[in-house]
């Protein structure tokens, strides 16, 4: 553990709030119609292909690889900004960071922006399936930050975003420069 000040206590407590995040996010985007899975009527855990179809319905894809690297870059921030916090309670904090952009982004409004100004990648939100994978994988992310370095951390995540994005033409950077460039071109 590189972050000493950081204490490793575990809680029960702290595992059932991170439950119950991840239930009610699930729950939520249920009551907002998103699908279990993709229609395909094939579940698997990794969509490596680049089907319309199935993009952001299977478990894992290369946007998962993106998510941990958000929750590596998110709990090496946080344990710099509040280092007296316990690691429980800064997996909470992750752990609600990643429902609270689970759901934004599975708003009609945000779907149809990503799909404006997409990759070529067709969108059409999140399935439950894949919503949970991209949670439990910034979990990932955020566990194997706190045995690294930042700097380790940080050489980490640049080096999935540009691998994702030579193999898909996004990335989290990328896909941010588009959604605030559309959004300025877009009130010109």
């Amino acid at each position: 553990m590189l972050y000493p000040s950081v204490r490793q206590q575990s809680s029960a407590s702290t595992a059932f709030v991170v439950v119950t995040i991840i239930v009610v996010k699930l729950l939520l985007l249920h009551l907002m119609g998103r699908p279990f899975s993709c229609d395909c009527g094939v579940v698997t855990l990794w969509q490596g292909g680049l089907d319309p179809g199935q993009n952001s319905q299977q478990f894992a894809d290369h946007y998962s690889l993106l998510h941990a690297g958000f929750g590596m870059i998110l709990i090496q921030w946080l344990a710099w900004m509040r280092p007296h916090w316990r690691f429980p309670d800064l997996l909470v904090v992750v752990v609600a960071s990643s429902a609270i952009w689970e759901i934004m982004e599975n708003t009609p409004l945000i779907i149809e922006r990503f799909g404006m100004l997409g990759s070529d990648l067709h969108y059409s939100g999140d399935s439950l399936l894949n919503s949970l994978g991209d949670t439990i994988f910034v979990l990932a992310g955020a566990v194997l930050a706190m045995k690294l370095s930042r700097l380790t951390t940080l050489v980490l995540v640049t080096t999935i975003e540009i691998t994702v994005y030579l193999l898909i033409g996004d990335s989290i950077l990328f896909g941010m420069f588009r959604f605030f460039a559309g959004s300025t071109m877009g009130h010109a």
